[in-house]
Formats: structure tokens, sequence, C-alpha cells
């Protein structure tokens, strides 16, 4: 989840210690959607496939490179860093600030449907033995038990 606050938040500073993925799709937690495109939107769909469906993990300096993070920085100058932009923003309009934040907020939200067809699917997912493997191997550190994975399913898309 701190990779999905990473880019829904409207800036990331990150130190060259932060590290950046999604492991979602490993851990048997399913995407309802809205973190999928949201990614898309940010860093293009090709990098946003990459980051979801392989699970990798990226430096700081790579997730600035794509687009995730707005800042690279030395541990030790996070907090100036964050005091700069925060001054920045003070010398802007609230008001403009607000309409601009409306403005984006509007087009995600036509890009980005409030319901995806995948959620119909989570409960189900959630109560499987894939489900519960891929959390528990996760907590343990071990690799999954693929025999546990669930069959495909045909999951229509409209």
């Amino acid at each position: 989840s701190g990779n999905i606050l990473a880019y829904e938040s409207d800036f990331t500073i990150a130190t060259t210690r932060s590290r950046f993925g999604q492991t979602g799709p490993r851990v048997g937690s399913p995407a309802a959607g809205h973190g999928v495109a949201s990614l898309a939107a940010r860093v293009g769909q090709k990098r946003a496939r990459e980051i979801w469906m392989l699970c990798r993990q990226y430096t700081a300096q790579e997730a600035y490179d794509m687009g995730l993070i707005n800042k690279v920085v030395e541990p030790d100058q996070l907090w100036a860093e964050v005091d700069r932009w925060i001054a920045d923003i003070k010398n802007v309009s609230p008001v403009i600030l607000q309409m601009q934040k409306i403005s984006y907020h509007q087009h995600d939200n036509f890009i980005l449907p409030d319901q995806s067809p995948v959620q119909e699917h989570i409960p189900d997912y959630f109560a499987s033995e894939e489900c519960k493997e891929r959390r528990l191997a996760f907590i343990e550190r071990r690799p999954i038990d693929p025999a546990k994975n669930v069959p495909y399913v045909s999951i229509p898309i409209t």
C-alpha cells in the first residue's frame, strides 16, 4: 500500500534508501481496478503493467525516472526538502490549488470508473486456498506452493 500512496499523493519525495513496488499479486491481494488504472495514468500502460504484473522492487532513482515520484534526496536532506516544497505551496493561491485538484480528480474519475468488473471476483479469491497460501508465504518469508494456485478462470471483459 505504500507504493499506492506514492502515486496517489500529490507529491512524493523519497530518499536514496527508498524502495517502491507492488506486492499484491505475489501475496494474494488483488487490485480492484482503481490502483491499476491510476498507476497507468502516472507512468504509462507498459510501465504500470510491469510494476503490477512482475512485482519487482525499484530504487528511488528508478521510480523518479519513470515518473512515479517527484524528487530523490539523501536521507539527511529529506525534511529540509519537504520544508522547501511546503514553502513553495504556501506561495500559491489556495483557491487556484483547490481548482486544480478538482480538475485532476475529475480527470481521474473520468478515466477511472468507481467500480471495476474485477471487484465481483475479489470475495471468491480472498476465500481461495491460493490467496491464503500467498499471504502465509509472505508472512513466513518463503516461496509459495504453486500447487495451491487457482486454476485459470475466465473473467469476462466488458
